[in-house]
């Protein structure tokens, strides 16, 4: 009979051991779960982060690069003005140049025509 209870008292340590190595199989298990889905909401959050990241750069670039269209358009608009306003003054002194070479001329003309006059006269 003691052997009976000895190999009793056996199978019930190699039970006992077996349900401790799954409980602490199971708890393992259970960690490596929690840190793996851990992972996959960090991964999940760096990727939403990094997409806000690149979307945000792209938006940059695009009013970067309207800001600078805007600009260049804006600087030819102004030097259309000025190159305007140049024209206009070239234009007008050419003719004021004119007009003087013009009058100039007929004094001459009418200088000439009385000195003429008074060597005849």
């Amino acid at each position: 009979m003691e052997t009976m209870y000895f190999i009793l008292g056996m199978f019930t340590m190699v039970a006992l051991a077996f349900v401790c190595v799954i409980v602490v199989g199971l708890l393992k298990i259970r960690k490596q779960e929690k840190q793996i889905n851990d992972l996959k909401e960090t991964v999940n959050y760096e990727r939403n982060s990094l997409d806000r990241h690149l979307q945000d750069i792209f938006r940059s670039r695009e009013d970067f690069e309207r800001n600078v269209w805007d600009s260049i358009r804006n600087n030819m608009n102004d030097l259309d003005k000025q190159f305007d306003l140049i024209k206009k003054e070239s234009n007008s002194y050419t003719d004021s140049r004119i007009d003087k070479l013009i009058d100039t001329y007929f004094e001459f003309k009418n200088i000439n025509k009385s000195n003429k006059e008074l060597i005849k006269g």
